[in-house]
């Protein structure tokens, strides 16, 4: 049996297909859509720790110490993602705005291309510039990606994680204008489920911004929570399930 997995790289415009003999199960399924490995990290993060070495001062090779150590991921307690996605978003659409890829995009090499700087300098300068930013915003180049970006919704503010769309997360939530140093999510994965048709079916989704708009309605922001524990909900198909989790019935 094939798996066969599509992907769609935003940073760049790509589409690709990852595909494997080995079956995928479920939670192999749920725990790939939950993933938010930054794939942008694996392209430019070992070149720019090894230029800020090569050519900078204190402070960069600060920064390149916390790149290097960084789990490229945007998990709640990442740290460096907010370095990296601060430089990226600084450096431009195809890095233009230090110089462009040492190694341009290749279709036929979607996981390995685009890479690295064709001006390291600059890319050095940008990196230096983007830390001198942040430790005056947040008084350390430590900042835990949760602790800047913000799930928000009715009275809650909780810890956030996935990554903007240019960073090229599966998990994609895209933040807004940071305000006294964080960010609220105002975009990205919304709703989504996974689904095994099996016997019977078994699903489990998520719908961030939840149910209900109404004030005070406790499926404002209940599925909030949920959203920032990577958690999903079950699906609730047959009559069994509906009528043990029914709040109100009406009967006319």
């Amino acid at each position: 049996m094939w798996c066969v997995v599509v992907c769609f790289n935003w940073r760049t415009g790509r589409l690709f297909v990852r595909s494997r003999s080995a079956k995928i199960s479920f939670d192999d399924l749920k725990a790939d859509k939950l993933s938010t490995r930054v794939e942008m990290a694996d392209h430019f993060v070992d070149d720019l720790v090894a230029q800020a070495r090569k050519l900078g001062g204190d402070q960069v090779r600060n920064a390149a110490d916390i790149l290097e150590k960084w789990d490229r991921q945007a998990e709640t307690h990442s740290d460096g993602t907010l370095l990296f996605y601060r430089f990226m978003l600084d450096a431009g659409s195809g890095l233009g705005a230090i110089g462009g890829y040492a190694v341009p995009p290749d279709d036929r090499q979607p996981l390995t291309t685009p890479r690295g700087f064709a001006d390291p300098a600059k890319a050095v300068q940008l990196l230096d510039s983007v830390a001198s930013s942040v430790e005056r915003g947040y008084g350390s180049l430590h900042v835990l990606w949760g602790d800047a970006l913000r799930f928000r919704r009715g009275a809650l503010d909780l810890p956030g994680n996935g990554a903007p769309s240019l960073l090229g997360a599966i998990r994609t939530i895209n933040p807004g204008p940071f305000l006294n140093g964080k960010a609220e999510a105002v975009g990205g994965d919304t709703y989504f489920a996974v689904i095994e048709f099996s016997n019977p079916v078994r699903a489990e989704a998520l719908l961030g911004y939840g149910n209900w708009s109404r004030a005070g309605s406790k499926h404002v922001d209940d599925q909030l929570p949920l959203l920032s524990a990577k958690q999903m909900r079950p699906v609730w198909r047959t009559r069994k399930d509906i009528e043990a989790n029914l709040e109100s019935r009406t009967l006319f």
